[in-house]
């Protein structure tokens, strides 16, 4: 991944884009509760500089948190490509994780992610809205892959700081979540708007400002 780019706020393949929103993670387990008891400990493999990593803690769970790069983040476990980890941590059973916008991998991500995963073990991505729109990727979508749900946000993520004269997000995203072993169909969750505050320029800089100190 690169450094982020603010120009039209559009996103670039294997740019780094932090979740320094911390709505989205809690959205997945309001979305989908019962994961709150299926989920025990979380590999967050992209964890950039830390913000999900920090926000599944925030949730209860323990989380190994690993990328290819080293963005700062000091509670990293360690550096490594996400498609040469060969098992999970001890004691870890799912994987959760923006994953980096890259168009050749995506597919492989997820696909590695639930070869991973023990029998029940989840795996939800952070993705766009319209990810499964895809012909090439519709397999993904299957009983036979274990596809669970769809947790669909009601709100913009924020990646990162706004700076003066950036626009405001433009993209629409969805939790993709898989359980290894389901068989059964799957479900769309759509979440009430209210549930979550306004996420403001103000606020944006000054969680993002909070996570560095």
């Amino acid at each position: 991944m690169t450094a982020h780019s603010t120009i039209k706020y559009k996103r670039i393949d294997r740019d780094a884009y932090m979740t320094v929103d911390p709505r989205p993670l809690p959205a997945l387990f309001m979305g989908l509760p019962e994961l709150r008891s299926t989920v025990t400990s979380v590999l967050e493999p992209f964890c950039g500089a830390g913000h999900m990593a920090h926000d599944i803690e925030m949730e209860g769970k323990v989380c190994f948190a690993a990328d290819i790069h080293d963005y700062g983040y000091e509670r990293q476990t360690w550096i490594t490509d996400f498609l040469e980890t060969k098992m999970m941590p001890i004691g870890a059973n799912s994987i959760i994780s923006n994953p980096p916008f890259a168009q050749d991998k995506i597919v492989k991500h997820v696909m590695h992610a639930m070869s991973l995963v023990p029998d029940g073990g989840v795996v939800a991505f952070l993705l766009n809205h319209r990810f499964d729109a895809a012909g090439s990727r519709s397999g993904l979508f299957t009983r036979e892959n274990g596809f669970y749900a769809r947790v669909i946000l009601p709100f913009r993520i924020w990646w990162f700081p706004p700076e003066p004269g950036s626009q405001t997000p433009a993209q629409d995203h969805t939790w993709f979540v898989w359980v290894k072993g389901w068989r059964m169909t799957s479900k769309n969750i759509y979440l009430d708007p209210k549930m979550f505050p306004n996420f403001t320029r103000d606020k944006v800089r000054q969680l993002d400002k909070y996570l560095k100190t």
